[in-house]
């Protein structure tokens, strides 16, 4: 599930970013890069591993506050998918877990018997160009020498450390995706 936020671009400091100082990832965000030389059929996977704990994310939000924008990003992410805003944009269609209850308003997974421990993990989706704008013309795979690939959105997956969280009806999580759209040059 895709969300779609629309922000004026001055609320989003993009206006004035060639005035702004450049900001380093941490030491973990480092390894959210795409290596083209890794794609495997239509992802790029990447090192990136973190474990944090649900809802509030500290980890990322510690690192966020030292200056890490992909920790900001994946922390808002993450807590935007499981708020009521993100459901409502949502359209009710469940983008964080099976266990909210919409009568009251209410994350029923806090109330589980469970360690809050989630994996964190992100990698990139790439959709195959041909130069010359038209479809992609070489088989299943690897491109050839006049295609590449673009990378066109980035992948936030989040899971219990413990596998799955059980509900009383049944009900089960044992992961969710974020879908980021990225803007990137043919490579």
């Amino acid at each position: 599930m895709a969300l779609t936020i629309s922000e004026p671009l001055s609320s989003q400091g993009l206006l004035d970013v060639s005035s702004k100082p450049a900001r380093l990832p941490c030491n973990i965000c480092r390894a959210i890069v795409p290596d083209r030389s890794a794609v495997d059929e239509t992802y790029i996977r990447t090192p990136y591993h973190r474990v944090d704990l649900y809802p509030d994310f500290p980890g990322l939000k510690a690192s966020a506050e030292a200056g890490c924008c992909l920790c900001a990003l994946i922390r808002d992410a993450l807590t935007f998918a499981s708020s009521p805003e993100g459901r409502r944009l949502a359209k009710g269609e469940n983008i964080c877990h099976p266990f909210w209850d919409e009568g009251c308003g209410q994350d029923m997974i806090l109330t589980m018997a469970w360690d809050r421990c989630i994996d964190i993990s992100v990698w990139f989706q790439v959709t195959p160009f041909s130069p010359s704008g038209g479809p992609e013309t070489t088989p299943p795979g690897r491109p050839s020498l006049q295609t590449g690939e673009m990378v066109d959105s980035m992948r936030i997956q989040y899971k219990p450390s413990s596998g799955r969280v059980v509900g009383n009806k049944r009900d089960f999580w044992d992961g969710s995706v974020i879908f980021l759209s990225v803007f990137d040059s043919p490579g």
